[in-house]
């Protein structure tokens, strides 16, 4: 995953536009550590274009830096995985394939190219002798990509996968792909940007789109399914299951699981599949081993482990999608549990309280810690030819109130409830692998974390790790 972001102004020169990147997008870095880049392209007479992409490299022999040039003036940047849908030589990385694939490429084919990848993307591209811009995200919006569009106090439009807090940035709906053709419309008068929708999308949707937004009537196919698919089980096999006891004894829950067996066992390929296409394309190397020449024999795949359903399944079906020898980190994050006192025993205790006193193990005893620890034992017996890491990830009080404040907000904006804070606390220092494996301190080198979604995906911070 990577961080990318365009911006231009009208009559801004390229100092000022570096700055104002610099300013609003300081994160981009931290999304992708192993190679940066920015390039300044001249769109029209009054607008430059500031292109910059930042590389987490998880495909290909070697990384490709961004932003990516053509051969006929085009540029590419791109946050994504093709995990399936199209075939991309072996050894070749995907940002090297689309930009080849869509340098020849007219509207038309260009919506029909991107709705056959499968996986997760977002994407910023600029045809040159057509001055547009094109971005958005895949359709089911797995990757961050964030505007601030041009308004009568700031003639300046930013795209990019992450920014600091700012009520003026909000999130790209993924409803298809976008573009602002830059030969017809300018900054200094009425902002247009185009949107060829996702054929899925209801109308409602379009109609309530934001009035600088021009709807194209012309749609984008997709290869993904996005409904929910409402025949497995079989109505069959749901009047089998509501014949039974509503408490299952071992007799009843054979009859269960043989009613449901071939549809387990579909499922469970599929899940085998679908990590099984993101851990292959994985480089040979670790985040610590980038620009290593010798053979890298550490962790490169990790899972966020809670001990839960979600991520034990993924522990277990990980095994069989890896060679033996690679040992595998179970990042496993706990934050200090608070113990219930009376409001007597609170006074007497509030002076005596210091931000080392949450440091002690035994506070971090919490309930994911608990369960992921009889879960790792659990792995260690069933798959014992494996190494499991079962990395300790103890965040204090003090420590999660600086970086929530100074890094997580921004990185979770612009969503803002509770939940996102507390889901997107427990990514951030799990991603960022910094713990003990009993008892003695280690920081995950892996190159990919893997994780069950069991609400919403935080993209933003999954890749902002390093």
């Amino acid at each position: 995953m990577c961080g990318i972001c365009f911006m231009c102004g009208w009559s801004i020169s390229a100092q000022m536009l570096q700055e104002q990147v610099l300013s609003c997008c300081s994160s981009l870095s931290n999304r992708g550590p192993d190679a940066c880049a920015m390039t300044l392209v001249p769109i029209t007479a009054e607008v430059v274009g500031l292109f910059e992409g930042c590389l987490l490299w998880l495909q290909g022999d070697q990384p490709t830096t961004q932003p990516l040039l053509d051969h006929r003036g085009n540029l590419l940047l791109w946050n994504g995985d093709i995990l399936a849908g199209l075939q991309i030589t072996k050894g070749m990385s995907d940002t090297q394939y689309i930009s080849e694939s869509l340098s020849t490429k007219e509207e038309a084919d260009i919506t029909s190219f991107l709705g056959n990848i499968k996986g997760p993307w977002a994407l910023i591209y600029y045809q040159k002798h057509t001055q547009r811009l094109y971005f958005g995200r895949d359709v089911l919006g797995r990757h961050s990509l964030l505007w601030r569009l041009p308004s009568a106090t700031s003639r300046v439009f930013l795209i990019a996968s992450v920014c600091r807090q700012d009520d003026r940035v909000k999130e790209i709906p993924a409803l298809g792909l976008y573009y602002v053709d830059f030969s017809v419309v300018n900054l200094a008068e009425e902002f247009t940007v185009n949107l060829i929708p996702w054929t899925h999308v209801a109308e409602e949707t379009l109609l309530s789109m934001d009035s600088v937004i021009n709807i194209k009537k012309h749609k984008i196919s997709s290869c993904i399914q996005t409904r929910l698919n409402m025949c497995v089980p079989s109505i069959a096999i749901i009047e089998n299951i509501k014949a039974l006891p509503c408490s299952l004894d071992e007799e009843n829950v054979k009859v269960l699981y043989l009613a449901l067996e071939d549809d387990v066992a579909n499922l469970l390929k599929i899940l085998t599949n679908s990590i099984r296409r993101r851990v292959e394309k994985c480089p040979p190397k670790c985040r610590d081993c980038t620009n290593s020449t010798t053979k890298c024999v550490h962790t490169k795949v990790a899972v966020l482990f809670s001990g839960g359903l979600d991520s034990a399944m993924i522990a277990l079906l990980l095994d069989s999608c890896l060679p033996e020898s690679e040992s595998v980190d179970l990042l496993n994050v706990a934050f200090p549990q608070k113990v219930p006192q009376n409001n007597r025993a609170k006074k007497l205790n509030t002076k005596k309280m210091s931000s080392s006193d949450d440091d002690s193990p035994r506070n971090y005893e919490v309930p994911d810690r608990i369960s992921g620890r009889q879960c790792w034992h659990q792995l260690q017996e069933l798959r014992p030819l494996r190494r499991w890491n079962f990395v300790e990830i103890n965040v204090s009080s003090a420590e999660l109130a600086e970086e929530r404040e100074s890094v997580i907000r921004h990185l979770v904006a612009p969503l803002t409830s509770v939940l996102d804070d507390s889901i997107g606390c427990a990514l951030w220092f799990g991603g960022r692998g910094h713990g003990a494996v009993v008892g003695v301190p280690y920081t995950s080198p892996a190159r990919v974390p893997i994780l069950g979604r069991r609400r919403r995906e935080f993209p933003q911070l999954t890749a902002s790790v390093d």
